[in-house]
């Protein structure tokens, strides 16, 4: 496992009335978060890097109002000729 190390005065932290673990927990979730919503890491690799299962961050993302799903048009436009030709496949003649 990788530990990154950043540097940050007390009086930030006391400036905000946070303790090291709370700014700790604070920061891997907003690395999760950004990852995610960059495209870089799949929804269970962000959880893993807040310690929250996949459900877990599903539902942070959401009460967060980061979208969970984020199909472009062309991509969803896919998703449903796809899901029109397994149809036809399960119920042809």
């Amino acid at each position: 496992m990788c530990t990154l190390t950043i540097p940050i005065p007390d009086e930030i932290l006391t400036a905000a009335k946070m303790s090291q673990d709370e700014a700790i927990k604070d920061m891997k979730t907003a690395f999760a978060c950004q990852m995610f919503k960059d495209h870089r890491l799949p929804l269970w690799q962000s959880a893993k890097i807040c310690d929250m299962d996949k459900f877990e961050f599903a539902g942070f993302l959401t009460r967060n109002k980061i979208p969970v799903i984020d199909y472009s048009v062309g991509e969803l436009e896919q998703e449903v000729a796809m899901l029109e030709q397994m149809h036809q496949f399960i119920h042809r003649g």
